[in-house]
């Protein structure tokens, strides 16, 4: 099966799971993006709903896990195919 290119919106608040890119094999989509991680774990008490967009290659469940290893963060995921 051929990899795909996945997009996650994560919206949440707090300290963004930064072990999830690891996890997912994946990086933020832009210098913006990286600098609302960089925000949520610069600021330990930084609780402003932060969305994020990430990006990596896979199979689709593999997004699916992704997904839902973001919701036992208390972060939403939601997964948009980009190729």
């Amino acid at each position: 099966m051929r990899n795909k290119t996945f997009m996650l919106t994560c919206t949440g608040s707090g300290n963004f799971p930064i072990d999830m890119l690891r996890y997912a094999a994946g990086w933020p989509m832009t210098d913006l993006d990286a600098e609302r991680i960089h925000r949520t774990i610069e600021l330990p008490n930084y609780r402003k709903g932060v969305e994020v967009a990430i990006t990596f290659n896979g199979s689709m469940g593999h997004a699916l896990n992704v997904s839902e290893r973001f919701d036992s963060f208390g972060w939403v995921a939601v997964i948009t195919e980009l190729s």
